[in-house]
């Protein structure tokens, strides 16, 4: 304000003003230098995170998009109008939303994402792990030189989105792609379509008030040293970029960009520490203290026992009958925190979805966004029974996929696979055996069911579970008799 009281002053002394503008502008960019190091962060992005090892695994998606032949943010826009298609722009990024056209010359959309999907593709034409968020070429000055080293880089950004949305004011991020056009590789952000009524009264209010409290915790940061000077931030509607959703009944913050995550130990921790007080409601004594420790201190724990056994010898098996998980889709029943699916992703699995109960459900949803995984859909349902409806929790645009996987390796020992394993497409299923059971019995119970009559038994291997020894079967069912 005093800047503004002062230019306007001497607005008739051209000279002097333009001596106020550069000083003004020094001193903004020598704080902004000073705050980035007071602060810590500038030197955040050296320091060694304990869970950087399990961080941003999930492979980036690629399309090839031959059609499209451009080398240059202009080019791209001028293609954009030829083709009709509607889009806004920002000063890093063009955001195209859904829209009929969209999916006309962006097919991948349709068989890959839910329909509310929208593109977000950044003017840095290069591929997600050599592009950068901010572009160089738009100013080349300290504070825009500075900014470009704070964004974190596009896989992170992920995180960051994740953060957010997990906290209720961001949008969805359901990919990081790279799009693979005849001239250059383009890093594409897939997410949810944020659209709807008008902003309410508080809405900027509530937004300003959640992510001020949540910059206290030191979890996060505005890149900008302050807020209030940042038009992205400014009332009413931040620039544009809190929009009300009307899917989500709540206001979102749109533009991840504009943060960084500063302690994501932390953040792991906490969602451990939550999986740990869930689990520790169902076990008693010393082993629920010594779940919650473990879940505390250490992220490979977690992994390790027993999912990364599950995992370790499903690889093996899929190796033994040149199987994989690659480009399909994943279903895991008793999915846990859903690092089964977790492990998919990271093998390049196109889409990952779970059931379990809905406190886990709760708990394994935070830790896999805060893993930095998106391509995942987990739902709660009271109790796995023969009753239970699978098909109508899987996106749309894969309930006719039969190719696809499925992990049932938690199911209750009561229930008898085979009564529900029909309610999901899949091509390849893998089975535990209950206690005392061999391969044999294990077919046989699937074989008293017309519809699994016609699977073959692929590979099995030995797991154990509680000191005891269990089949695990990997079967392959014949879709084209069904």
């Amino acid at each position: 304000m005093i800047f503004k009281r002062i230019r306007e002053s001497i607005r008739d002394y051209p000279r002097l003003e333009k001596t106020l503008i550069l000083f003004h502008s020094c001193f903004a960019e020598i704080r902004f230098l000073c705050h980035a190091v007071v602060t810590d962060k500038i030197f955040y992005t050296l320091k060694r995170k304990n869970c950087s090892a399990f961080l941003g695994l999930q492979t980036i998606s690629a399309f090839e998009e031959t059609s499209l032949d451009v080398k240059t943010p202009d080019e791209f826009r001028l293609w954009l109008d030829n083709k009709q298609l509607d889009y806004s722009e920002g000063m890093w990024t063009f955001y195209i939303p859904p829209q009929d056209p969209l999916h006309e010359h962006f097919r991948f959309l349709k068989i890959n994402y839910p329909e509310d999907a929208g593109l977000k593709i950044l003017k840095d034409f290069s591929p997600p792990h050599k592009a950068r968020y901010t572009n160089p070429l738009v100013r080349f000055t300290i504070g825009y030189i500075l900014k470009r080293i704070l964004t974190p880089s596009p896989v992170s950004l992920v995180r960051v989105a994740n953060y957010l949305y997990n906290k209720n004011i961001g949008i969805k991020v359901y990919d990081l792609a790279v799009l693979n056009t005849q001239q250059r590789a383009l890093t594409c952000y897939i997410v949810q379509h944020a659209g709807g009524k008008e902003l309410r009264e508080n809405d900027y209010t509530q937004f300003i008030e959640t992510i001020t409290e949540l910059m206290k915790t030191r979890e996060i940061a505005a890149i900008s040293d302050r807020l209030d000077r940042i038009k992205d931030f400014r009332a009413p509607d931040c620039n544009g970029n809190l929009i009300y959703s009307k899917k989500d009944g709540r206001a979102v913050y749109v533009d991840f960009q504009g943060f960084m995550l500063l302690n994501e130990d932390k953040i792991i921790e906490r969602a451990l520490n939550d999986i740990g007080i869930v689990n520790q409601k169902e076990t008693t004594g010393e082993q629920a203290a010594s779940i919650l420790s473990r879940c505390a201190h250490d992220l490979s724990s977690i992994i390790n026992q027993p999912i990364q056994q599950h995992w370790a010898l499903a690889t093996e098996m899929m190796a033994e009958a040149s199987v994989s998980v690659k480009g399909k889709v994943v279903y895991d029943i008793g999915c846990g925190p859903g690092l089964m699916v977790y492990n998919a992703l990271i093998n390049g699995a196109r889409w990952g979805v779970g059931w379990d109960r809905k406190s886990v459900v709760k708990v394994g949803t935070k830790l896999m966004l805060s893993l930095g995984a998106t391509r995942f859909t987990m739902n709660s349902v009271d109790m796995i029974s023969q009753e239970t409806d699978f098909l109508k929790d899987i996106p749309s645009c894969f309930k006719q996929e039969d190719d696809s996987i499925l992990f049932c390796l938690n199911q209750p020992e009561t229930i008898d696979p085979a009564q529900y394993l029909s309610r999901i497409p899949w091509k390849y299923v893998f089975l535990k055996g209950n206690e005392g059971e061999d391969v044999g019995a294990v077919k046989a119970r699937l074989n008293e069911n017309r519809l699994f009559r016609n699977i073959d038994i692929l590979t099995h291997k030995t797991l154990m579970k509680c000191g005891k020894e269990r089949v695990m079967v990997l079967f392959q069912r014949d879709n084209s008799t069904l």
